[in-house]
């Protein structure tokens, strides 16, 4: 998972704003399961309730299931700098 973090980190095109925005279609401020759901389903990727609660669940801090921007953002950051997850990755070959 980090790892995936850290390329949308490094990838110029990727704005997370901007993937908060695409998945909160309706402007609410915040990401709950019919939006989540939605947005994956427009992707091609069937996701259960359930899944899609899982997703939800792991970046809420507070509790609610629904993501603010906030939540959203601090959970998909990378938890170290590229740099030294690649060092780390180099290490281990």
């Amino acid at each position: 998972m980090e790892e995936l973090k850290q390329g949308m980190q490094c990838n110029k095109q990727f704005h997370y704003l901007k993937a908060f925005q695409e998945i909160d279609d309706w402007g609410y401020g915040y990401i709950d399961v019919k939006n989540l759901k939605s947005f994956l389903r427009k992707h091609n990727y069937k996701a259960e309730n359930a899944d899609v609660l899982c997703i939800i669940r792991r970046m809420d801090l507070d509790g609610d299931a629904r993501l603010t921007r906030e939540e959203f953002i601090d959970g998909l950051m990378p938890s170290e700098p590229y740099s030294r997850f690649l060092k780390r990755i180099k290490e281990k070959s």
